[in-house]
């Protein structure tokens, strides 16, 4: 599809509260979702939970939507946010597991846990190997939710510098999701 038909076909009626637009746009974007999911560590459930809130996030949004912007980008963008507090909220309950149940993999759950950690410890290393700035900018975007617009007034910044930041952050991020297999 093209950006031109997902942004005609689906976001002036998605805006207006058209359940059929809302549906459509369920039907042609809902498996990719669940793939960024599944590459990014989550399990089937919490892939399935991803795609819920992304397309429940998106509808409370609904009147907020530009018309000029690229659907597959908007859902992608909830979804990386999703993805990302999962992701921080899993955390704590990670290391508060045994490591030692890990040693002998008994089911796919064991391996896809042992997956999750092992993306989760590259990213956060990654993350925490990131310039200061970058880091700083990346954090309060994704962990925290605030826009290039927040963090510019908060770190007294120019939006372009943030937005920068933050683009050179997720390429890093990106680069080594690839190198692990997460993305292609």
């Amino acid at each position: 599809m093209s950006r031109n038909y997902n942004n005609d076909r689906f976001i002036p009626g998605i805006k207006e509260g058209s359940e059929e637009a809302f549906r459509m746009l369920f039907d042609s974007f809902h498996l990719k979702i669940y793939t960024v999911s599944k590459r990014m560590g989550m399990t089937n459930e919490e892939a399935e939970d991803v795609i819920q809130e992304c397309f429940l996030q998106l509808w409370k949004q609904r009147d907020s939507i530009k018309e000029d912007l690229s659907i597959n980008g908007l859902l992608y963008t909830i979804a990386k946010r999703i993805i990302l507090k999962k992701i921080k909220e899993n955390k704590h309950y990670y290391k508060s597991k045994d490591l030692e149940a890990y040693s002998l993999p008994t089911d796919n759950k064991t391996q896809d846990d042992i997956s999750f950690l092992e993306t989760n410890k590259f990213i956060e290393e990654t993350i925490e190997n990131l310039p200061n700035q970058q880091r700083i900018t990346f954090l309060m975007n994704y962990k925290k939710g605030m826009t290039p617009e927040e963090i510019c007034k908060e770190l007294e910044l120019s939006k372009r510098t943030v937005e920068n930041q933050i683009f050179r952050a997720k390429k890093k991020i990106k680069n080594v999701l690839i190198k692990l297999g997460l993305l292609f």
